[in-house]
């Protein structure tokens, strides 16, 4: 079931990235990384993970494919008031952080939202949930079909790296 959900994730990156273009036409890849909780979603995964230590507890390490394509780092923390997991991604060349995915469970969603809107501002609402657009990339909340809702943070720079490792 979850590794399911791992791939309904995977295959909505490219909806995802459209979604951007549509608040921001233009992705520049010379503007800073998102930043997630405090922590700038920058370098490589090792980077990253010593970073989020600083925060939140470092559960497993998922690489060699294990959900779908992806590698992830799962983390578990406080987001918001709520403890989270926090499954982390990166490239398989470079090991490059390019997307976060939280899936929010057993929580007040109404409490959960005001806390989004707080932290990130009033957000767009697009076909798939609400958008907040940053500096660095963007900050998407939406329930998949079937399935709880889900945050997902994307860096701008990370996913030109994790796309142009895909291609190859």
């Amino acid at each position: 079931m979850k590794r399911l959900i791992y791939l309904c994730l995977l295959a909505f990156t490219p909806v995802l990235l459209m979604a951007q273009k549509s608040v921001d036409e233009k992705v520049d890849s010379t503007e800073q990384h998102l930043d997630f909780m405090g922590i700038e979603m920058k370098g490589d995964i090792d980077d990253f993970a010593s970073r989020m230590k600083t925060k939140f507890y470092l559960k497993e390490k998922f690489s060699n494919g294990r959900y779908g394509q992806d590698n992830a780092y799962i983390f578990e923390g406080p987001m918001f008031g709520y403890d989270m997991r926090i499954h982390v991604y990166f490239s398989r060349k470079t090991r490059t952080v390019y997307r976060a995915v939280i899936e929010p469970q057993n929580i007040n969603l109404l409490v959960w939202e005001d806390s989004l809107t707080q932290a990130y501002g009033k957000p767009a609402i697009v076909d798939l949930g609400k958008l907040w657009k940053r500096p660095g990339g963007m900050v998407l909340y939406y329930k998949p079909e079937g399935y709880d809702y889900t945050l997902i943070y994307l860096d701008n720079i990370g996913n030109e790296a994790y796309l142009r490792e895909k291609k190859k």
